[in-house]
């Protein structure tokens, strides 16, 4: 190696390579935004000269850049944008107090849309953590907002009532006489005048087929590409201080989120990695989502791009969240009004093959959302009628937000070559609450089980899906399991895994499922040089000091990303 190519060394730390071996090293050096060499302090220093930075880590331990298979991070820049900043406030009053201020900033008219009420991303505890120990009503937001529409969406990881003032409520044609309960979307009502008191269950994007919603999104302000572009970089850097260096948008994602990324792209600002898939609207035709795939020719494969921006591969959400009651389970189970559901499935099983065998035959790897045991029995049953006729074995077809599998699904998985992205982290928000309490049986004890999924071969990868977005708050939930609302572990043998387990479900794994191994996921010669110096060795220290573990610095393609102050 030529010296001047040196860029950049890093010495004297604890490098956790997360290689076949898992080797762990003293120092790197960085040339031209790849790793070049890693080894010792001396052979490493002796690579400098005059023009190279060398940065002394101080015995601080350095991991690859974190790989989130399910971050959501573009729909994270989109609220950034779009909505009033609701976290924080422990009352109505402080909620009426915030919205005024903004309604003294905009013209009569112009609507406002708001963040969920409640600390983010769990939003435990309401509304008896409330002053008033209430939810606000409409006349509540009146009081400061006759003539300016008002919007609080509920949080999608809860289903927590959405709310509206009286402007709101008038442009969406909702009175006295509007039927309460249509499409899954339950209006609340006042008990002694029968007119509606803002309050709605069911109104948000998991019921996007209800004509209250869609209604709703049509009033509601599209910002400016500008104010988009800006929230996105916004949270892009929010995830490059945590560590996060790449990611896979592969649910949930529209054409336009792609603009956004090809916009950032063009200008050179995106600071994470992002591979991202197509989600298919399943309410078209056959016919239609049949000429709309032989347009994807970029789309095929492993995808189609750079070192920052990858396209690839389609996606159908076949049910919805369990704690919404839109699982699809084989067991009745209790939704969030306190009856008994076994979920809705979204696309039918039938429609669901002839989509999976389009996208086979047209080399368009394919991705199922499932969130029920029975949403991924059919899931599987889909792939394996496809393979008969097209093979997927080497195709890396994916199964998301996957938290129930049985043994037999596993296995399936393991011969098929499906690939899996789930999130230990639903078990801290939904823990005990839904899996204990509304699922029952033996659910929770075989929730996420990281462990089996290993043992069976399968290639599995850490997601967040866009809660708790934190790497270390997810590495110490994948290794305790523990239930956010009642502190309780709720560890088995099926979720057991090493902190070296750990590490890899969130770095090689993920850039596995992105089909970017050979180039992320670990510090190896000739790599991308994504990585994440950390303030304390997670390997060694105390359990519960990994989620309180600092980021000090994160490096994207050799260049510094985020440098704690």
């Amino acid at each position: 190696m030529v010296k001047k190519t040196c860029d950049t060394i890093l010495y004297n730390g604890k490098i956790l390579t997360v290689d076949k071996d898992f080797s762990i090293a003293e120092a790197l050096a960085i040339a031209q935004g790849k790793f070049a060499k890693i080894g010792k302090n001396a052979e490493i220093r002796a690579l400098a000269d005059g023009d190279t930075t060398e940065i002394d880590l101080k015995g601080k331990t350095v991991v690859p850049g974190f790989i989130d298979t399910h971050p959501h991070l573009i729909n994270a820049g989109i609220r950034r944008a779009t909505t009033l900043p609701l976290t924080g406030l422990g009352s109505i009053q402080a909620i009426k107090k915030r919205i005024l201020q903004k309604i003294g900033k905009i013209p009569r008219g112009e609507w406002i849309m708001t963040s969920p009420i409640g600390e983010s991303p769990d939003y435990f505890g309401l509304p008896d953590t409330f002053d008033e120990k209430r939810w606000p009503t409409c006349w509540d937001l009146d009081e400061i907002s006759s003539h300016n529409p008002v919007y609080i969406p509920t949080p999608v990881s809860w289903p927590n009532p959405a709310i509206l003032n009286s402007y709101a409520l008038e442009l969406l044609g909702v009175t006295k006489g509007y039927v309460s309960e249509q499409h899954g979307v339950r209006i609340l009502r006042d008990p002694e005048t029968g007119e509606p008191n803002g309050q709605f269950h069911g109104l948000h994007l998991f019921n996007s087929l209800s004509p209250l919603y869609k209604k709703l999104q049509t009033l509601l302000p599209k910002p400016p590409l500008s104010v988009i572009i800006e929230g996105i970089k916004a949270s892009m850097l929010d995830y490059n201080a945590a560590g996060i260096t790449a990611g896979y948008e592969g649910h949930s994602t529209l054409p336009v989120h792609l603009l956004y990324c090809k916009e950032l792209w063009s200008t050179k600002k995106l600071k994470v990695r992002l591979h991202f898939a197509y989600e298919i609207d399943t309410t078209k035709s056959m016919a239609e989502i049949e000429s709309w795939m032989k347009d994807l020719a970029h789309a095929t494969g492993s995808g189609f791009g750079d070192d920052w921006l990858k396209i690839g591969g389609v996606t159908v959400s076949i049910d919805g969240p369990t704690q919404f009651g839109e699982s699809i389970m084989n067991k009745p189970y209790i939704d969030p009004y306190g009856e008994p559901t076994t979920g809705i499935q979204k696309v039918s099983t039938k429609k669901l093959k002839q989509i999976a065998l389009l996208a086979a035959r047209n080399d368009l790897r394919m991705n199922i959302q499932v969130g029920g045991d029975k949403a991924t029995d059919i899931a599987l049953e889909v792939y394996e009628a496809v393979n008969r006729e097209v093979s997927i074995k080497d195709k890396r077809w994916v199964l998301q937000h996957i938290q129930h599998p049985s043994y037999k699904n596993i296995v399936k998985c393991a011969e098929l070559g499906v690939v899996v992205t789930t999130n230990s982290n639903f078990e801290y928000s939904k823990g005990a609450e839904t899996y204990l309490k509304r699922l029952g049986g033996d659910y929770c004890d075989r929730a996420i089980p990281f462990r089996r999924w290993i043992d069976a071969g399968v290639l599995v990868a850490q997601g967040t899906d866009g809660a708790h977005y934190q790497p270390m708050f997810t590495l110490w939930n994948s290794l305790k399991r523990i239930d956010g609302r009642t502190g309780k572990s709720l560890m088995t043998p099926d979720k057991e895994i090493t902190r070296e387990e750990a590490l890899r479900l969130y770095t090689i794994n993920g850039a596995r499922v992105l089909f970017w191994e050979d180039k992320l996921g670990s510090i190896e010669e000739g790599k991308l040089a994504d990585l994440v110096v950390l303030d304390n060795d997670i390997l060694t220290c105390p359990m519960d000091e990994i989620k309180e573990t600092k980021v000090l610095m994160t490096m994207v393609g050799g260049e510094i990303a985020y440098q704690k102050s």
